[in-house]
């Protein structure tokens, strides 16, 4: 009789584990391609960062593969942060750079070949560098931990909550917002 009156629980549970079973096997059988060179550099830079700020754990979720963002989107953010360092770093002396260098005449067709080539990976290197120079800068300071801030956590929280629910594509916002206020830390007008 009990049995009889639970039933419209027991059946939908066995029809959970069924589709649970599926979907693991489906995972399993999925083949996932090869992490390219940008993304690994993204899964570095997120593992680093961990170390860096106090209480980023929302990170661990990027460099753990949980949150694998398209190379694309990948190469953009390495350029665009790359810039933003190079002009918090050494405003003075890149104005200086520009005024002294004469454009030269580039052959594109070949600059191109080369990047598709290369997968878009070819011309990533100089702007890497400037940003694994600055986390190297950040771990070498007398505090190497920085706190972002209670607001910045909040953040954090509710930027991880909306990925789990599939509301944010992908954790690209909790990045820059963590590398942002480190930036902020390292400012030396506090």
């Amino acid at each position: 009789m009990m049995k009889e009156c639970l039933h419209f629980l027991i059946e939908p549970a066995k029809k959970l584990k069924i589709r649970l079973q599926e979907s693991r096997k489906k995972v399993k059988l999925e083949k996932k391609e090869p992490l390219v060179e940008s993304q690994l550099f993204i899964m570095e830079l997120a593992r680093e960062l961990n170390r860096i700020c106090q209480r980023s754990n929302i990170l661990g979720h990027i460099w753990t593969c949980e949150d694998t963002w398209p190379a694309s989107v990948c190469r953009d953010f390495i350029v665009e942060w790359a810039g933003v360092l190079e002009k918090r770093a050494q405003p003075r002396t890149i104005q200086t750079e520009n005024r002294c260098e004469k454009p030269e005449k580039r052959d594109w067709k070949g600059h191109l070949l080369c990047m598709l080539e290369a997968g878009g990976e070819g011309d990533m290197g100089p702007h890497k560098r400037v940003i694994m120079d600055w986390t190297r800068e950040m771990k070498s300071r007398p505090e190497p931990a920085v706190w972002p801030g209670e607001p910045v956590l909040m953040m954090l929280d509710d930027l991880e909550f909306q990925w789990k629910r599939g509301r944010l594509p992908n954790l690209l916002p909790a990045i820059e917002l963590i590398m942002l206020a480190m930036l902020n830390a390292d400012s030396p007008a506090k």
